[in-house]
């Protein structure tokens, strides 16, 4: 009898703390700082992938060009790497973990789709940073002719193809949130109206490959892509900082 009361006893408080004020306002003050690091991300990415990178270079830019922009913009180039790299470990992983919390409190078990926001976003990550080894390569070594001709066109390549394979993940991860955000009105609803075209743009991106052209319908498709899923970023991110809502979903 001793032993059920305890156990009973137990469990009440477990549920007390799970619905307890402070645990309330903590699970506020996270997601608003996921929101302020998913802001944060943005600015970082912007720094790094579009002010000192520049435009991208096609995979069938000329060996010439190719050599010396890295001859020219070798440093600045790795060194928006490292930002952007910095703003993903730092910025968009938190945001993604912060998004999930805040959605999976509003999801019923097992919250399948709130893992996979960020399963999926830890994929994005994964992938994304995998894709920026092949011409860092070439930064590293500035562009020197000891990398052959056909290396460097295969680095190209290898660039191109790693960028667009992380539409598919990014994807997934706006599908699952838009899905949430608009059934359970869980962040602003028009917030789910541009995951939703975000995901089709990355899934459709994600084939810029199949064209076999650097410059086409498809690449316009991809970079658009990019360019919504950094505003579904920035607006989940405005929501959780100072949306009403967070302190709502905290209470429940």
């Amino acid at each position: 009898m001793n032993e059920g009361t305890t156990l009973e006893g137990s469990q009440g408080v477990n549920e007390r703390s799970v619905n307890s004020p402070t645990t309330s306002g903590g699970a506020t003050a996270w997601w608003r700082l996921g929101g302020a690091l998913g802001l944060a991300w943005f600015v970082l990415f912007f720094i790094g992938g579009v002010i000192l990178h520049g435009t991208p270079l096609p995979y069938d830019e000329t060996i010439q060009r190719a050599r010396e922009y890295f001859q020219n913009n070798a440093q600045a180039y790795l060194v928006g790497d490292y930002i952007v790299r910095l703003g993903f470990v730092f910025g968009f992983l938190p945001f993604v973990a912060a998004l999930q919390s805040r959605l999976g409190v509003t999801e019923s078990h097992p919250r399948i789709l709130s893992r996979l926001i960020f399963g999926a976003g830890l994929a994005t990550f994964v992938v994304g940073d995998a894709s920026k080894f092949f011409l860092n390569a070439v930064a590293l070594a500035g562009g020197s002719p000891e990398i052959s001709d056909s290396t460097l066109r295969t680095l190209l390549y290898l660039d191109s193809v790693s960028i667009a394979t992380i539409g598919a993940p990014a994807a997934l991860m706006v599908f699952a949130a838009a899905w949430l955000i608009w059934t359970r009105r869980a962040l602003w609803r028009w917030i789910a109206v541009l995951g939703a075209v975000a995901g089709v743009l990355l899934v459709l991106g994600a084939a810029f490959p199949l064209e076999h052209r650097s410059v086409g319908v498809l690449f316009g498709v991809r970079f658009a892509s990019f360019i919504a899923l950094a505003f579904f970023v920035v607006a989940s991110s405005l929501n959780m900082l100072f949306g009403r809502g967070t302190a709502r979903a905290a209470t429940k």
